[in-house]
């Protein structure tokens, strides 16, 4: 279905909300992760498929469902390149490889959360209670604070991404983004 961006966000923020209810609930955060990232892809693409034609969205397309390198696409080629930040673009490759680790058995090696060092550093942004021990586990992780994180690392990115020039594909993403202009 198209356009699903925004109902996804809409979803990420209630399970986020829920999570915070249920704090023992591991199922909610894992779900938070998962919309979160699902939010974030279906934005990008919508941008794409209003925005890009010819060799840009060939150039695109090319990079088929690596969410990451689309971000990184849409960053550097928005009327004012480069707002988001290397922690934006880090911490969203940290999440689309968590879901990962929480879709597949086995992670697949494009997610970059396949190593012992990429789920550290995805640890290390969490307070000292959540990673007393060395060894965290993804289960240890799936917290209302996870849930957090995710949604505000999301909306982070379309917020940077609606400053380098790209239009939000729907107008109820103007609330999130402009919300000056949304009062208007």
């Amino acid at each position: 279905m198209p356009f699903m961006s925004d109902q996804f966000f809409h979803l990420a923020k209630n399970l986020r909300d829920l999570s915070s209810q249920h704090a023992n609930e591991i199922s909610l955060p894992a779900g938070a992760v998962l919309v979160s990232v699902a939010c974030l892809e279906a934005y990008i693409n919508e941008v794409a498929e209003i925005a890009l034609s010819g060799s840009n969205r060939r150039d695109f397309d090319a990079l088929k469902n690596n969410l990451v390198k689309k971000l990184q696409f849409l960053n550097e080629r928005g009327r004012i390149p480069n707002q988001l930040g290397p922690d934006i673009l880090e911490d969203v490759a940290l999440l689309y490889g968590l879901r990962g680790r929480l879709m597949h058995y086995r992670v697949d090696p494009e997610h970059p959360i396949d190593t012992a060092t990429s789920f550290q550093r995805l640890v290390a942004r969490f307070p000292e209670s959540v990673r007393t021990e060395a060894d965290v586990s993804t289960a240890e992780l799936l917290t209302p604070l996870l849930a957090e994180w995710a949604v505000e690392r999301i909306s982070k990115a379309v917020k940077d991404l609606y400053k380098s020039g790209w239009e939000p594909p729907r107008p109820r993403w103007l609330e999130l983004v402009d919300p000056q202009r949304f009062a208007n």
